[in-house]
């Protein structure tokens, strides 16, 4: 028998967990169910492999042995086991970020996500909606992405082969002018990773002074997508082949990101004191029971 999935394991916590979570619900489940054209039925197997395009702006020795573009080590700071959070503008839209203690029933820890989605016709015609929850492991890379209210999901499965992330994407169909939701399906082979939309988020969440840091990057959603690479060598960032700079604030955490004009695309408003791991936990116990009395 495999080992359980991070799928599976959320989908036995029952309903408060899944009230928690609400975009961790099992394929074939969600919004616009009734109007469905399930495009996804087949066994996961058959689903399409969408192989990655190398990002050139890559050094050569990062290229994997599939021909996709990544870093093959990641090196991100160790964040304490506790509750963390930020909120600031990404690119003039405001966007707040909360990571959770780690969590044994989830397998990781959850980051909840508020930001400004990418539109249907950046990615494709997949559906996202503002405020997905996003699973990380131990190394903080991404395990589960899980829309609240959109049928898109992805889950990166070291039990395929080859390893890499299965992703469901919600779209829509318009036959005779109505509108139907349609679901389609992919594989995107290569190593856990950060979505590089989210990327820069991420950073202003993990980013300290006097570190370096790489991770692997690729596009989770995209039609086309790249697998590429975030780099830091302290405030120097390289984001995709793109070049920024951080300004810190007193504590050493990133208040700016500059792009190469000194202008700030990303600024931090404020990073939120480190709440303890059983403080976090008590406070989520609480949030539960509350939602279950409603």
């Amino acid at each position: 028998m495999g080992s359980i999935t991070a799928m599976q394991r959320i989908r036995q916590l029952g309903p408060a967990y899944l009230v928690t979570a609400l975009a961790l619900v099992c394929f074939g489940c969600g919004s616009g169910a009734d109007t469905s054209v399930d495009a996804s039925s087949a066994e996961p197997d058959a689903a399409e492999t969408v192989t990655a395009a190398a990002d050139a702006s890559e050094p050569a020795e990062s290229v994997l042995a599939d021909g996709a573009t990544a870093v093959a080590e990641v090196a991100l700071p160790a964040l304490p086991d506790g509750q963390f959070e930020c909120d600031g503008t990404w690119q003039g839209e405001r966007f707040w970020l909360r990571l959770g203690p780690s969590n044994a029933a989830f397998g990781g820890r959850v980051l909840q996500v508020l930001y400004t989605q990418p539109t249907p016709d950046e990615l494709g015609g997949t559906l996202l909606d503002p405020h997905p929850w996003v699973l990380l492991d131990d190394a903080l890379l991404i395990q589960a992405w899980m829309e609240r209210s959109r049928l898109s999901q992805a889950e990166y499965r070291d039990d395929d082969e080859p390893a890499g992330y299965r992703v469901r994407h919600e779209i829509e169909r318009t036959v005779g002018g109505d509108i139907f939701t349609a679901e389609r399906s992919d594989k995107r082979p290569g190593p856990k990773a950060w979505d590089r939309r989210l990327a820069p988020l991420l950073l202003a969440m993990v980013w300290r002074s006097n570190t370096n840091g790489s991770v692997p990057l690729l596009d989770l959603f995209d039609a086309e997508p790249k697998l590429g690479a975030l780099r830091w060598n302290d405030t120097a960032v390289t984001i995709a082949g793109e070049e920024f700079v951080v300004q810190a604030d007193e504590s050493g955490q990133l208040k700016r990101l500059l792009d190469t004009k000194r202008k700030p695309v990303l600024s931090v408003r404020a990073h939120l004191p480190m709440l303890e791991p059983d403080a976090a936990r008590v406070r989520e116990k609480a949030f539960l029971e509350a939602l279950e009395k409603r």
